[in-house]
């Protein structure tokens, strides 16, 4: 192994660590450092080869486990160890960004399946146990709200111990039944987010990387609607027949595609704001219109996406002023 991978490995290791205690000890910060703490590690892979990534994030868990102990460093290991060194791969050997972004996605589904599993076996819980102090914790905030003669004042408007507790029950029927769209999102948003920074650092280190079309060009096949179609299919046939798991199913499909689609729209404006001058008026009309109205305004932008997957506005535009 050369000298000079052994020297950035190290100071990769401890800058890797010093990264994962700040999120440790300083608990708001670990929103952010949980997502960069790897990055050193695709560095380490990306510029001397996976065996000094492995021996470098190996380093890196040991200073953790001395430092906050061994589960804490065992639970971030299994938590993002594997992300970091799938991208290290990935830009060791050019993986075109989508190949590389599927595969940080299915690390990250994977990682935090092992870190439930973890946190079963370490804390003696199972899923019946947590249920039930989520019953505890609904009955402790519903005490409280009596104490303090909520229920009274408010009883007219409608706010009763009975709609309280069939607001709680929703909510988290609604977590259990859209666990899996739940756990795909995080892993779509953490694996994208770190292969950008990834990115970004190799960049600026002078690391050459593949190259990425602008965002304004980001398309995906049209083939890709039959996801969405299925979703809708599969949520409409479980309603109309009353097969629960099968509407489950399409439901927590069309909440995966939902992100897709964001990007995708958001995609769509960025290739108009590029293509056509707006004045600033119109641009303060827009960002108002999405202050108030957000939730109107990421369902259109999602619409727009969906629909640009069948007919790609932008293939369709370019055709025409080239004409």
């Amino acid at each position: 192994m050369p000298i000079r991978g052994m020297m950035e490995g190290a100071m990769l290791a401890a800058l890797t660590a010093v990264l994962a205690l700040l999120g440790v000890f300083i608990v708001p910060l670990s929103l952010v450092t949980n997502l960069i703490w790897t990055i050193p590690i695709v560095v380490a892979i990306a510029r001397n080869g996976w065996t000094v990534g492995v021996l470098t994030l190996a380093a890196a868990t040991v200073v953790i486990a001395l430092t906050a102990g061994f589960s804490t460093a065992l639970i971030l290991l299994i938590q993002f160890g594997g992300l970091g060194l799938v991208y290290g791969i990935a830009f060791r050997y050019g993986w075109s960004t989508i190949r590389a972004f599927l595969a940080g996605v299915l690390t990250v589904a994977l990682s935090f399946a092992a870190f439930l599993a973890l946190f079963f076996v370490l804390t003696g819980l199972t899923v019946e146990t947590l249920l039930q102090q989520a019953d505890a914790t609904v009955n402790a905030v519903i005490e409280m709200y009596r104490s303090a003669g909520l229920f009274e004042k408010y009883g007219e408007q409608g706010v009763t111990e009975e709609s309280m507790r069939a607001q709680f029950a929703a909510i988290i029927q609604f977590l259990k039944l859209m666990f899996p769209s739940i756990l795909v999102s995080y892993a779509m948003m953490t694996a994208a987010t770190n292969l950008l920074l990834s990115r970004w650092m190799l960049r600026r280190i002078g690391q050459p990387v593949t190259a990425q079309r602008p965002f304004r060009e980001w398309r995906l096949p049209w083939e890709a609607v039959w996801v969405v179609i299925a979703g809708l299919a599969a949520a409409l046939a479980g309603d109309y027949w009353e097969i629960p798991l099968l509407g489950t199913a399409g439901i927590n499909l069309l909440y995966i595609c939902y992100p897709v689609l964001l990007v995708l729209g958001f995609s769509v404006f960025a290739y108009l704001l590029n293509k056509y001058v707006l004045s600033p008026f119109v641009l303060s009309i827009v960002a108002v219109l999405i202050f108030l109205f957000p939730t109107l305004a990421l369902t259109f932008i999602a619409t727009v996406g969906l629909f640009d997957l069948v007919f790609d506005y932008r293939a369709k535009m370019d055709k025409f002023q080239g004409a």
